[in-house]
């Protein structure tokens, strides 16, 4: 299971591009209002096919990325308040490998160092996930935009 709030702007964003969002929605047994739940939980495979299905609908194959681009700490719930308040870097990334489970059950984070550097990686637990991309994409843009907000807007990637 997944809290909704990565993927809490699905509709506004189908809507962007050109898709009435209940039918697709409804496919998945989900409303419109599901959306507006952060802490409303659907199953890590139901996520991927509503991205994939999204990807497909609307003509968008890298959809998920766009799904991420709209996401940062604050879509981790207490996760990321936890890691906003981290005295540094190193101690929020370790609270997010830590506690990422309270936020999302489908997936481990991992950070690795080494000098000047660091490596944020997000693996999916389970295998045969179907259409994994979107999720990973997601997720690597949701990554991108934490780093870009714990380091500040000169952190270069």
């Amino acid at each position: 299971m997944v809290r909704m709030a990565p993927t809490m702007t699905v509709p506004s964003l189908l809507v962007e591009l050109g898709v009435e969002p209940a039918n697709l929605l409804a496919e998945f047994g989900l409303a419109p209002s599901h959306f507006d739940q952060p802490d409303f939980a659907i199953s890590f495979e139901v996520r991927s096919r509503l991205l994939a299905r999204c990807a497909q609908v609307a003509s968008c194959p890298h959809f998920g990325l766009l799904v991420g681009q709209r996401g940062s700490t604050s879509v981790l719930g207490p996760v990321g308040f936890l890691m906003q308040s981290a005295p540094d870097v190193r101690t929020a990334l370790d609270e997010l490998v830590h506690y990422l489970h309270l936020h999302d059950r489908g997936a481990l984070v991992s950070v690795e160092t080494g000098g000047p550097y660091a490596s944020l990686g997000y693996t999916i637990l389970q295998h045969g996930v179907p259409c994994s991309e979107q999720i990973l994409a997601g997720a690597i843009t949701i990554g991108l935009n934490i780093m870009r907000g714990l380091c500040g807007a000169d952190w270069k990637p």
